[in-house]
């Protein structure tokens, strides 16, 4: 766990590391943002996503995970949808979370991916695209996001998903990500999966995928951005 204050609040995260977590090395790190439907301050989030993923498959994972909670009063991100409409910005959140990980655990700071699904990939392509130094890869599962978000990503290491049956979400908002990535220079990075016949839960699939989970704890960060974080 760790804790820090947001606007005088005191907030927890889980930090879940591995069985073999060793203090003497760097680890990867994977900051996980959770669904609209988890917000709240009871750990509601570890059950849903990549929570349940750690318990199943903790041998994919061979890092650490933060996984940040988010308030009932805000979203991760403020975007143009319906739930997010008279919310306010969780980001601050993500920040301290962050901030307080990096200073309490070895991260190898070369490696940290930023993933989420529904509500939380909205937030992977927004706080994403303000902080790419920060990340190594982006993988948003059943989200959407502003197109300016995705082409400010376009040269990284991205990973979206989406099924094609989602009644919460449309696929056409990952579509529409992903066009807008692909039409720029440098977008050779990018991988889509999209699930034939499959609603909006994907997660269970994509963390429980030994090639998507890889992609999450090997993707680099860029050479010019290695060496800033150097």
């Amino acid at each position: 766990m760790i804790d820090f204050v947001v606007d005088g609040r005191r907030r927890v995260a889980p930090v879940w590391i591995p069985e073999d977590f060793d203090a003497s090395r760097e680890w990867p790190l994977v900051v996980f943002l959770h669904a609209y439907e988890e917000r709240g301050d009871r750990f509601e989030h570890v059950q849903v996503g990549l929570g349940p993923a750690l318990e199943s498959n903790p041998e994919l994972f061979q890092c650490i995970v933060l996984m940040p909670q988010c308030p009932t009063d805000s979203v991760w991100s403020v975007v143009d949808r319906p739930w997010s409409k008279g919310m306010a910005s969780a980001e601050p959140h993500i920040d301290l979370a962050l901030q307080s990980t990096l200073e309490q655990y070895p991260i190898d700071r070369e490696h940290i991916a930023l993933t989420g699904a529904s509500m939380g990939a909205y937030g992977v392509f927004r706080y994403g695209s303000q902080h790419p130094e920060k990340f190594s890869a982006f993988a948003p599962i059943c989200g959407g996001g502003r197109l300016q978000d995705a082409v400010a990503l376009a040269d990284r290491a991205v990973w979206v998903a989406h099924g094609d049956k989602d009644d919460v979400v449309p696929v056409s908002e990952s579509r529409r990500m992903v066009d807008a990535i692909r039409a720029q220079e440098g977008s050779g990075r990018l991988h889509y999966t999209e699930l034939e016949g499959a609603g909006h839960d994907i997660w269970n699939t994509m963390y429980r995928d030994p090639e998507f989970v890889e992609f999450l704890l090997t993707s680099e960060l860029p050479t010019t951005l290695s060496e800033s974080v150097d």
